[in-house]
Formats: C-alpha cells, structure tokens, sequence
C-alpha cells in the first residue's frame, strides 16, 4: 500500500532538517558547498584550505546521514505498519520523500535563495556579481541528478524492502 500521507510527512520533515542545515553551514562558511556552485563561480576563489576541505566532509557526511535515513526510516515504519511492503510501494515511498526535498530545494533554497535573493551570507568573497548566481538552468541540471540519485536510491531500498 503506499502511504501519501507517511511520504508528505517524510519529505516535510526531510526538507525542513536539509534546508535548515544547508542555510546554517552556508552562514558559517559558504565555501563548503562551494564544489555545489556554478563553475564560474568556483574559478573565481581560491582551493579550499586543508580545514574547508575537512569541513566540507563532515558536513556531507550529516547531509547524507540525514537524506539517507528520513527516507529509509519512513519506509521501515509503513513496512511495520503493514507487516509486508511491495517493491512498487516501497519505491514510491523513498522517491517520493527524496523528490519532495529535490523540489523543495530546487524551488525554494536554489532559485529562491540563490538566483533570485542572493544574500550577502551566500555569496563566496571575491565573486560578488558573478553570473553563475543568476544561472537557473544550473540549478535544473542539478536537479535531474538528484532525481537519478533519488531513483538508485528507491530502488535498491525498495528491492531491499520487498525482499524482507
């Protein structure tokens, strides 16, 4: 059975936690996303210093942990619920979850956030102005492999799912 209210509810509170952290780490230092940036914005700063490049890893790894688990968490729960899951359900569940963040961060954080306001806090020092903060089509681009990604990811959860 697919459960539309469980994966609202699983991208809800994904898309909050995600969003949250992605704008607290960018306040702090927007140079850790910086490998997330257009690329004529990366070619106007400099390399990561060693402690950016630490940094940028322990906040992938939260990222992950937190874009890996809402998901699979939600799905483990409907499971229990029903006491048996399809693959086709299952896939569902875990897309849909992953997808409600990819638009919620398309719409809202990228074109909202970044082409649109562009505060001071996201703008990397020395690329003031550059082009790559009006680009949407990049923004598209990404979103197309986060859906990809988002579809690995359902499948082999699914698979796992079905297979309990």
């Amino acid at each position: 059975m697919i459960h539309v209210d469980q994966i609202l509810v699983g991208g809800l509170i994904m898309s909050v936690l995600l969003s949250a952290f992605i704008v607290v780490s960018m306040k702090r230092n927007p140079r850790v996303w910086m490998q997330d940036y257009p690329a004529d914005i990366q070619a106007l700063v400099p390399p990561k210093t060693p402690q950016e490049k630490q940094e940028s890893w322990i906040v992938g790894i939260l990222f992950l942990a937190v874009m890996v688990s809402v998901p699979l968490v939600s799905v483990i729960a409907a499971r229990a619920n029903d006491g048996d899951m399809s693959f086709l359900a299952a896939f569902v569940h875990v897309f849909g979850i992953s997808m409600i963040f990819n638009l919620v961060d398309l719409l809202i954080l990228d074109w909202g956030m970044f082409c649109t306001w562009t505060p001071a806090w996201l703008v990397i020092p020395g690329t003031e102005g550059a082009p790559g903060y009006k680009d949407y089509r990049f923004h598209v681009r990404g979103v197309v492999v986060g859906t990809v990604i988002a579809a690995v990811f359902a499948g082999i959860v699914a698979l796992g799912i079905a297979l309990l």
